[in-house]
């Protein structure tokens, strides 16, 4: 988004007040350098796999070809009838005996780690009518039975750092993603926070992706 883009849009004295609100609370004020809020419909998309406990777009982390991400924000529209929860397999505890060992999935996702030679991508894609134990240990997350799961509910919001605070060292850790929501409609708010260039690791401070 060009300045004057970002300016125009910015203009409009709502989005305004939901830019100042969301940069007071992640402490990176509204800048030209970020992507504006965004509000997203999501929509049931079956019950036949695994019950309906499963993730249709597989694991994502926010930096995903945009490094300069810092925190992200959240709000939740509407109240699915069922589903539809956002999760965090890294987070939070795993249950005894998992199908496959925390660790295997750490690794895996580490793998899928992009630096700049691989235009920063982080991102991984299970088929969800796979048998792949990865499969099973997101159904599980999916029904909040493993790792950090949060229920969509109409006016409450979650918000997440992508790098350690004050830092420009990746948080590893948020890995997530949003399960099928298995009833109802799941409507968000979303907001990605960018450091200012200023505060940007200078590798990394003109990447637009």
């Amino acid at each position: 988004m060009t300045t004057g883009e970002w300016a125009k849009v910015a203009a409009d004295p709502l989005i305004r007040e939901i830019e100042r609100k969301i940069g007071a609370a992640t402490g990176i004020e509204p800048h030209a350098h970020e992507d504006m809020v965004s509000v997203a419909q999501i929509l049931p998309r079956g019950n036949q796999i695994r019950s309906g406990d499963y993730i249709p777009f597989g694991l994502h982390h926010d930096t995903d070809t945009k490094p300069n991400r810092a925190s992200t924000v959240i709000v939740y529209l509407s109240t699915p009838e069922r589903g539809g929860r956002t999760v965090f397999p890294l987070c939070g505890s795993w249950p005894p005996n998992p199908p496959v060992p925390r660790g295997e999935l750490e690794q895996a996702l580490s793998g899928m780690w992009g630096e700049r030679d691989q235009r920063y991508s982080r991102q991984a894609s299970f088929d969800p009518a796979s048998s792949h134990p990865f499969n099973t240990i997101l159904g599980l997350a999916c029904r909040d039975e493993l790792g950090v799961a949060v229920s969509p509910k109409e006016g409450t919001a979650i918000m997440f750092d992508q790098v350690l605070p004050g830092t420009h060292l990746p948080l590893k850790a948020t890995w997530h993603a949003g399960c099928n929501v298995q009833q109802g409609r799941k409507v968000i708010l979303q907001k990605f926070k960018e450091l200012p260039v200023s505060a940007r690791n200078p590798e990394q401070a003109h990447w637009t992706g």
